[in-house]
């Protein structure tokens, strides 16, 4: 992926996915570039686990994603949206620290914010936020 707004195909084969019978499970060990940001992905099951290279990174590319704002009513279409649709998890990390989930195991108090689908480790975010 080349730009950030390239992920709405992505964000739709999810979602076809997730309209088919079938559950979808993810294998894959690779690098991509978004953004300019290389990402590693590594996933064996329906856990896909995205290496960001700072905290920054992850929100900026959260928020230019479709329906990036994760917000009800709006998610529709948005990558947490879609992930669950299709029983995925997508772990987001900045080193070792997982700092957020978006997807299908995604629960904590941003769903009561609107925020359905996202959940965030309040300790590893202001970790990462200062570069420990």
């Amino acid at each position: 992926m080349s730009d950030a707004t390239d992920m709405t195909p992505l964000v739709t084969a999810i979602q076809r996915i997730a309209d088919a019978p079938l559950g979808l499970d993810v294998s894959a060990d690779l690098t991509v570039t978004v953004d300019g940001h290389e990402l590693q992905v590594e996933a064996y099951t329906d856990r896909v686990f995205v290496d960001f290279p700072s905290l920054g990174v992850l929100v900026d590319l959260l928020r230019s994603a479709p329906g990036g704002s994760g917000v009800s009513g709006g998610a529709g279409g948005s990558l947490p949206a879609a992930l669950a649709a299709a029983d995925l998890t997508a772990v987001a990390r900045i080193g070792s620290r997982e700092v957020a989930t978006l997807g299908a195991e995604a629960d904590g108090p941003l769903r009561h914010l609107g925020y359905d689908d996202v959940a965030v480790s309040p300790a590893a975010l202001v970790l990462a936020g200062l570069g420990l």
